[in-house]
């Protein structure tokens, strides 16, 4: 890798998440939606990981950051509909959406963040529905879906934690009568 490749993962690193979408791509939000293609595999190519010196791990996670970075811009640019959304949420200073990648990597070890928590796929699609359902206050729903994600991950310490959370306040909730018909039981 050379020195200025070097130089250019520090200062990009360095203000990567004060730039919005276009910018990382080097776009202007008046482009044409054919510009957007083209400027992420320019970008891309550029700071590839395999361009990066796995033996200087700091550069290393910094590119890789950036890489993913350039990727998620391109993927809510690059569909008509999502970039609409994005626009949208431009306009009032945010500049990322939601629940995106880049705002899950950073410090992941250190993070208190419950929704990075699963490491086997089919635990996680089980343990981000009964995230949502906590948050969503149906926690008979959270209890059942943290158990399916525990059938994947048992000795998962954060999964443990929440299903306790889950399981008290299902006990505090009032019971629902979900008997449509009105029928006794």
């Amino acid at each position: 890798m050379n020195a200025i490749l070097k130089i250019e993962i520090n200062a990009l690193y360095s203000i990567i998440d004060e730039l919005n979408y276009y910018q990382i791509l080097k776009l202007t939000p008046s482009c044409i939606q054919d510009e957007i293609k083209p400027a992420y595999q320019s970008q891309g190519a550029y700071f590839h990981p395999d361009k990066l010196d796995e033996s200087d791990e700091e550069i290393s996670l910094k590119g890789k950051y950036i890489f993913l970075s350039i990727k998620e811009a391109y993927e809510t640019l690059n569909d008509a509909s999502d970039r609409l959304k994005y626009d949208h949420l431009l306009s009032k200073g945010i500049l990322r959406i939601a629940d995106t990648k880049l705002l899950n990597t950073q410090d992941t070890q250190g993070s208190n963040d419950p929704s990075q928590a699963a490491t086997n796929e089919s635990a996680k699609k089980y343990w981000t529905l009964g995230l949502q359902a906590f948050d969503a206050g149906d926690f008979r729903s959270a209890v059942m879906q943290i158990k399916f994600a525990m059938q994947f991950e048992p000795n998962n310490e954060v999964f443990q934690e929440w299903l306790e959370k889950a399981e008290i306040e299902s006990k505090k909730a009032p019971k629902q009568n979900n008997n449509p018909y009105k029928i006794r039981l």
